[in-house]
């Protein structure tokens, strides 16, 4: 089935219940613009779309072989799984995709063997998508074929053995199998002795077994098969050699072959490639009798497109004997590329390769098998894509090389860092279109290969030269050409100017010493084209750089030992035509002295010192002196007259102290001693005496005596002692913000906003017809809906009413009601009462205030204590109430007004009632008093500070007889009674005003530090032990109310004086108790108390460390309470053990708002150093998880001042909520 109609599809249609039965349907071939389709589809749509369902049975299968056909590229799903993509960008692909290239026509097949993981028992879809390379494209082909790949019962080789990627410690052996099978591998010192094992269970055709864990520099035999089968190796020929390690200068033979690939299509090309590789071996056993280490080979490894079966054929078939015990390290030339894919990395290049991408064998990774590096000994190869690689450079590649500005490409990037990563003797690179040829290919015509080997001289030669590489080998050109030591010429041919360019221009000929440049950038290096190791093709002339050119058949042998390279090129018949030698003035170890003259090349000893005289400097000599014993076993290395140590060292130590570092004090390291004590010894330098110490560590706070050791390789000793004082001077650390907001609810316990219960002017039920209401009126349910209502001010006779009412009477009766919430968290009640002449004010029935009113009963005739006149009349009388009658929900507020006479000329009555805080009692209700009640006259003594009240009795307030109340029964009989009680304030300037509740039966006086302060029912004048009250009106009921002046206290101790006077000498009871208190006004914004637990959680949240002490002492000036809505300094202070001591302040606000929750901090990596975008994954989970709720536990949206990217560094962020009363958090 198949879609052609330009529409989206999406995914879904790649699913295997995907409905396609209105798609159109016909056989393979489908397309157009070719004329050999069996289906012919419309044109005109970037990607069509191809469904073909099949049943399976899946018993035995362990592969599949996919067959496809494309043009131009494509993508195959099973059951919804992507298994094969071909000419595609990697990424996520939709409908407007274009394929790569057009390079294939749909005349190749492309060949994979995939996984069966997607493949179901049953019914399965395969579902294909086809993408043009343009909209516009005149031509497409889709064709394929699924085969299923059975366990081979009895495979055989189809490749290989290969070898692939060695390194100094492992290897990747590689082979092809007739048909699927398990994996074998057997390796070790001998064909006779392959000890060690490696199987792989998983079915596969393509073996590939990474060896790791090797030795360096080491010959290893292995053979390979399945578990039930040897199909190669066990013998001579099949072995491995590991790198040498890295740096070293270890002889490195490399075997160069280019464009040897045409036995994949005749065999003239099967019959040169085997000459030119036997001509090499047969040179090699001639020269030193050993094979190269690896082979370079150059490209145009298989003709004509490089299929797979043509790079068996090409490459894995006529090489087999050398590739099975050579390092194969490849590039790939223009051919490969006719069924491979670089940006892809697909194809069988690719597939047949094991290339490292990771610097896995030295170098910068690449990321991609296209273009790599690697070191061998002291040879740092580069191995580039010249072809189907991007060869974008900057623009002016030969002045500004290698900006590091990112303005190249991947490849010349990665090249220019890889180049100034590597400190190799040696740089070697290589690719397939040579900079300079004049052979089967012009690199003057920039037609010619489309620009490409101008590309790679013009762009990517001027910084290879400028990191001071040696050697360049390319093929391409069917010949070989091999140039003088040349710089800087990336021009023409006609542009070459010998003694511009030329650094040495003879033929470099060993016999005569041959080339010869420093280390460093632009040197020198040679060029040479290495592309006529399977075929010839005529048309050679020269190339004005070359000093050698020829048109036959051959290769190159490289040999580079030390600071010396040499080079061969070996023709089909044997003869070595050309050879010539590249010196290089090496300083490896970079002490000043080159490696040709250095007595001890690997390791910097500019001095060159030879105790020994014997050639060999003592920095690589292993007996300096020549007595026979190494310097490892050797006391005295530099004296052959001795080599055994005696002699104790010398040590001496001063007494010294030491800060403690942790809890059990200190460690006493060498880093803790070694500026106090002194070692030396005759034959072993400082760091090769070891000292000990005893006592052992930990050495605790506090003086020791420590005993230290010295001993010397020999094992000789010497001791010296020292004390040693552990001490602690450092202060704890407090761990706290510089500022904190509590965010608040006004329900939450120990929070007090202030609020209006009844504002001033509010309306009134009011009653003014002169009747007796009694006292149910009082009552929160009474019906006053007969009542006259009105606001206030009510009254007559003023001037000022709001409401006028009738005059004439004693008694008006007033009532409003009113809500309050959240009641459990008011303390008082504030009332403003203007009343004219007096009134009584009942809450919920209870009465709470009376003001110029008598004690005791109160009825409709009952008159005010006294008429008030002048400002009295027009003034609030400011009261604070307990709030105990007050509940949630509905309340009511009765009042009645008393005049002073029926004939009063005048009412007024008006009210405010507010929430309010409690006085802080300085003195409490119930406080223990001392006492005494023996009659006696006391005269004014008594009063002050400095009496002596210790001869009186004590006992707790309600004190006093007769009323069955009291807590301290006291005696009768008696006219006055004396009562004190001390008590302390720390700072009397922050006392506004005090508030003295008093309780007597009958009378009293009250004193605070000697002075008057408040009289109460006793006459004016002078006050002796025999003045009677004026009354007994109260009988110690009620608390009378006093505001006092706060000047009276002093710091620290105060004295409360009080006498209590009866009516009479029989009075039948007395009653005394007293409280004191700092008059509060809550601010407007309220308070919270420093108890409520979201102030407790910062407070809590504030720790303290110590070094030394696990328990440090934490404590604040937190005060009792938080004024809202304004900022305070709180400090704290942290105490160790020792009493080293610190403190951090914090600015505290409460206010009142929402309650958010916000993330603790993160730190996210930049994956390439720059900004991090707010999308990424943690950082949209940190900015998401902030939360807040309202008091009423309604969820609020959270806003945050993120922007859309984060720079490097630390960036804060604020997280804000806002509730429904527009307060923010």
């Amino acid at each position: 089935s198949y879609l052609d109609d330009d529409t989206d599809q999406g995914t879904a249609w790649r699913d295997a219940d995907f409905d396609d039965s209105g798609w159109e349907s016909g056989p393979a071939q489908l397309g157009f613009g070719e004329g050999d389709e069996a289906t012919v589809i419309t044109r005109g749509a970037t990607t069509f779309y191809f469904r073909h369902d099949f049943n399976v049975d899946t018993d035995g299968i362990v592969g599949l072989e996919v067959t496809l056909r494309r043009d131009d590229g494509a993508i195959i799903y099973l059951n919804g799984t992507e298994i094969v993509r071909s000419n595609m960008p990697e990424g996520e692909v939709n409908h407007d995709t274009f394929a790569f290239n057009a390079s294939d026509d749909g005349d190749s097949l492309h060949e994979y063997t995939v996984s069966v993981d997607a493949l179901v028992d049953g019914d399965n879809v395969l579902a294909v998508e086809v993408h043009q390379v343009n909209a516009t494209s005149s031509d497409l082909s889709f064709d394929l074929g699924l085969a299923k790949v059975l366990v081979a019962l009895d495979p055989e080789l189809e490749r290989g053995p290969y070898l692939q990627m060695g390194t100094p410690s492992s290897m990747v052996v590689r082979w092809r199998t007739d048909g699927f099978t398990d994996t074998r591998l057997s390796y070790g010192p001998a064909p006779d002795n392959l000890d060690t094992t490696i199987e792989m269970t998983t079915p596969t055709s393509e073996h590939e077994v990474p060896i790791r864990g090797l030795d360096s520099n080491t010959k290893y035999f292995y053979e390979v098969g399945n578990s039930e089968k040897t199909l190669a190796g066990g013998d001579a020929d099949h072995f491995f050699k590991t790198s040498p390690p890295t740096g070293s200068k270890e002889p490195v033979r490399i075997w160069v072959i280019g464009d040897s690939g045409q036995c994949a299509i005749d065999q003239d090309g099967c019959d040169e490639a085997s000459a030119v590789m036997n001509e090499y071996l047969d040179w090699a056993a001639e020269n030193g009798g050993r094979n190269a280490d690896i082979i370079l080979m150059l490209g145009d490894n298989a003709y004509n497109d490089a299929t797979d079966s043509e790079t068996t054929r090409g490459l894995f078939e006529p090489f087999a004997d050398v590739l099975r015990n050579h390092v194969l390290w490849p590039v790939p030339g223009n051919h490969e590329f006719g069924a491979s894919d670089s940006p892809t990395q697909s194809g069988p290049y690719y597939e047949g390769f094991t290339l490292p991408t990771a610097a896995e064998a030295g170098g910068v990774a690449s990321g991609t098998e296209a273009y790599y590096s690697y070191d061998y000994a002291n040879v740092h190869f580069v191995a580039l894509d010249s072809h189907d690689t991007d060869r974008s450079a900057p623009e002016d590649p030969q002045a500004d090389i290698c900006p590091g500005d990112g303005t190249g490409g991947d490849m010349y990037n990665w090249m220019c860092e890889d180049l100034a990563a590597t400190t190799q003797d040696f740089i070697i690179s290589y690719w397939h279109h040579p900079p300079y040829t004049k052979g089967s290919h012009d690199s003057d015509l920039r037609e010619d290969s489309g620009g490409r080997m101008h590309d790679m001289r013009e762009r990517f030669v001027p910084a290879l030269e400028h990191y001071g590489a040696d050697l360049n080998l390319s093929g391409h050109s069917h010949s070989y050409e091999r140039s003088v030591l040349i710089d800087g010429h990336y021009g023409l041919s006609g542009s070459y100017r010998s003694a511009t360019h030329g650094k040495d221009t003879s033929r470099g000929d060993p016999a005569s010493g041959g080339y010869t440049k420093d280390q460093g950038a632009n040197q020198g290096s040679i060029y040479s084209v290495m592309g006529s190791s399977s075929k010839n093709q005529g048309g050679l002339l020269r190339h004005p750089i070359m000093i050698y050119w020829e048109n036959i058949e051959g290769s190159v042998v490289v040999d580079i030992e030390g600071s010396q390279m040499d080079a061969y090129f070996i023709r089909n018949d044997g003869e070595v035509r050309d050879e010539y030698r590249l010196t290089k003035n090496v300083d490896g170890d970079g002490d000043g002295v080159l490696d040709d003259d250095d007595n001890c090349p690997t390791v910097a000893n500019e001095d060159q010192t030879d105790t020994d005289s014997d050639g060999e400097g003592d920095a690589c000599d292993d007996d300096d002196d020549g007595d026979g014993v190494t310097d490892d076993n050797d006391a005295y290395p530099l004296d052959p007259t001795r080599s055994v140590d005696t002699t104790p060292p010398e040590i001496s130590v001063v007494d010294f102290a030491v800060e403690a570092n942790f809890p059990a004090g200190i460690n006493l390291t060498p880093r803790v001693y070694r500026d106090h004590i002194t070692v030396s010894d005759d034959a072993d330098s400082q760091d090769q005496i070891t000292v000990s110490t005893m006592p052992l560590s930990p050495l605790a706070l506090g003086e020791h005596a420590v005993t230290f050791t010295a001993r010397d390789r020999a094992g000789n000793t010497a001791t010296a002692t020292a004390a040693v004082t552990v001490t602690d001077s450092t202060a704890p650390m407090i761990h706290a913000p510089d500022s904190v907001t509590v965010n608040l609810f006004t329900t939450d316990e120990g929070v007090f906003v202030p609020a209006t219960l009844i504002a001033k002017d509010s309306t009134w039920r009011y009653l003014d017809d002169g009747s007796d209401q009694g006292t149910a009126w009082r009552e929160a349910d009474f019906d006053d809906s007969a009542w006259s209502s009105g606001p206030a001010q009510l009254g007559f006779n003023e001037g000022d009413e709001a409401t006028l009412i009738t005059a004439g009477h004693i008694t008006y009766y007033f009532r409003h009601a009113f809500t309050a919430a959240n009641v459990a968290s008011v303390e008082a009640l504030a009332i403003e009462l203007l009343r004219d002449d007096g009134a009584v004010v009942y809450l919920n029935g209870t009465e709470i205030h009376r003001d110029n009113m008598p004690s005791g009963e109160i009825d409709y005739q009952t008159r005010a204590s006294s008429a008030v006149g002048g400002d009295d009349e027009s003034a609030y009388f400011p009261a604070k109430l307990a709030a105990d009658a007050l509940r949630d929900g509905e309340n009511v507020l009765a009042v009645e007004v008393h005049q002073s006479s029926s004939t009063s000329s005048d009412v007024s009555f008006n009210l405010g009632l507010d929430t309010a805080l409690a006085d802080p009692s300085i003195v409490a209700a119930g406080a223990t008093w001392r006492y005494l009640d023996d009659g006696s006259d006391q005269g004014t003594d008594w009063q002050t500070a400095e009496f002596d009240d210790s001869a009186w009795s004590s006992g707790p307030a309600e004190l006093g007889f007769g009323e069955d109340d009291e807590a301290t029964e006291i005696t009768s009989g008696h006219i006055t009674y004396y009562f004190r009680h001390t008590f302390s304030v720390g700072d009397p300037a922050g006392v506004d005003s005090l508030r003295l509740y008093l309780k007597r039966d009958d009378g009293a006086v009250v004193y605070l530090n000697g002075t008057e302060v408040a009289r109460d029912n006793l006459p004016e004048g002078e006050i002796t032990s025999t003045t009677l009250a004026d009354n007994a009106a109260d009988d110690g009921n009620s608390f009378h109310e006093f505001v006092l002046d706060s000047t009276h206290l002093v710091e620290g101790e105060n004295l409360l004086a009080v006498e209590v006077h009866q009516v009479s000498t029989t009075s039948s009871d007395l009653s005394f108790d007293l409280r004191l208190t700092d008059v509060a006004e809550a601010p407007a914004s309220g308070v919270v108390l420093s108890t409520a637990a979201k102030v407790r959680g910062f407070v809590d949240s504030v720790t303290a460390t110590d070094t030394v002490d696990t328990d440090v002492d934490l404590s604040n000036d937190l005060p009792a309470s938080l004024v809202i809505d304004a900022t305070i300094e709180v400090t704290f202070t942290a105490t160790d053990d020792s009493g080293n001591t610190a403190t951090k302040t914090v600015t505290v606000l409460a206010k009142i708002g929402p309650d958010l929750t916000v993330p603790d901090d993160i730190t996210v990596v930049s994956p390439d150093g720059s900004a991090v975008s707010s999308d990424l994954m943690a950082i949209a989970d940190f900015l998401a998880s902030a939360s807040a709720v309202d008091q009423d536990g309604n969820e609020l949206d959270v806003t945050n001042d993120a922007g859309e990217t984060f720079d490097l560094g630390t960036t804060t962020v604020t997280f804000s909520a806002t509730d429904a009363m527009g307060r923010t958090a």
